[in-house]
């Protein structure tokens, strides 16, 4: 598995490179970003389209590691949670097998759905 891993990993590299090399001119070209609202005007330098990239595909990272890992830790709480209520469920099942049957419960009752049938 960790050879298949290792395989996978050098053809994605393989492939970045070629398409590095394939789009470099395009992607060494200088851009600036405006934001112009009638309250607020901001303006960056210069920058080639690699850092740009670079810096969207580092803000994914982030926020999607950071998006797994908050779900990571709800559905652990929820399993930890489910656990604490099937060890309840088990305690109490076994609570219940555990109850003792006695003869003079089921003629007493018996008796009594007899005596009930009498009088209707």
């Amino acid at each position: 598995m960790s050879q298949l891993r290792a395989i996978i990993a050098i053809v994605l590299m393989l492939l970045v490179v070629i398409i590095i090399v394939q789009n470099h001119v395009a992607m060494s070209t200088t851009v600036e970003f405006k934001v112009n609202l009638l309250f607020f005007k901001f303006e960056t330098e210069k920058m080639e389209l690699y850092l740009v990239t670079l810096i969207a595909l580092m803000a994914g990272v982030i926020f999607t590691g950071s998006y797994g890992m908050f779900e990571r830790f709800r559905l652990k709480k929820q399993i930890n949670s489910l656990k604490k209520e099937a060890a309840k469920k088990d305690i109490e099942i076994n609570s219940l097998r555990n109850l003792p049957v006695t003869e003079n419960t089921i003629l007493n009752d018996s008796l009594d759905d007899n005596d009930n049938k009498k009088k209707i």
